[in-house]
């Protein structure tokens, strides 16, 4: 099953992003811990949650 968009969208500005002079190596996506002063300079990258909705045509 391919990945959800968002997913993907957030993989490739992660790889895009990645090698910087101002982020160099530290990119990272949905980090849970706080970042430590040896890895900064430093980038991270969060997606919220959405809700989809179906469309539906047609009388209900």
């Amino acid at each position: 099953m391919a990945n959800h968009l968002r997913r993907q969208i957030r993989e490739r500005a992660a790889t895009t992003l990645t090698g910087l002079s101002t982020t160099g190596s530290n990119v990272f996506q949905s980090r849970f811990y706080p970042m430590k002063s040896a890895g900064l300079p430093g980038l991270c990258m969060y997606t919220k949650d959405e809700e989809a909705e179906i469309p539906v045509m047609g009388a209900s």
